[in-house]
């Protein structure tokens, strides 16, 4: 059994900060590591740049899910023109503005983009850790033995 968290996002001055804040708060609630928050909030931000640019709609509705290892957030009555800039897969030659950047991005850094009708859901896995951070906490660990190595000559000598 998942966990399900529905939000009603106002699409206004404050949209940036608001979704932070809620996917702050998700992840505090569901004990999720922050490791993931990054990818989450650079994909919503070029989300909501499409979405400011073209959306008629004045809020966005967003359901988000943690089932297993899987966090998925479905965002509701996504305006046409921005479904369709997902409907294939963007590729490096493929970017000619701002807009087709936003969504080889969003591709690039979700696991899993899916158009469903007027729906856009963006997947990301949460069970793997990337290989950035092993090699991050590799190295403190062998700083650390280092200096404890430092530290016991010292006490020897």
């Amino acid at each position: 059994m998942g966990k399900t968290n529905n939000y009603r996002l106002r699409l206004d001055t404050e949209v940036n900060s608001n979704i932070e804040k809620y996917v702050e708060s998700l992840f505090q609630q569901w004990l999720i590591d922050e490791i993931y928050l990054g990818n989450i909030l650079t994909s919503f931000s070029n989300l909501l740049f499409l979405l400011l640019e073209y959306s008629r709609n004045d809020y966005l509705g967003i359901t988000a899910q943690l089932t297993d290892e899987v966090i998925s957030f479905e965002f509701s009555h996504v305006d046409f023109f921005v479904l369709k800039l997902f409907l294939k897969e963007q590729f490096i030659q493929d970017i000619q503005d701002n807009f087709t950047q936003s969504v080889f991005l969003i591709q690039k850094i979700t696991d899993e983009v899916v158009v469903e009708g007027e729906n856009l859901i963006f997947r990301f896995n949460i069970g793997i850790l990337p290989e950035s951070y092993f090699s991050h906490r590799r190295k403190l660990l062998e700083e650390y033995l280092h200096d404890l190595s430092q530290t016991q000559k010292a006490s020897n000598a």
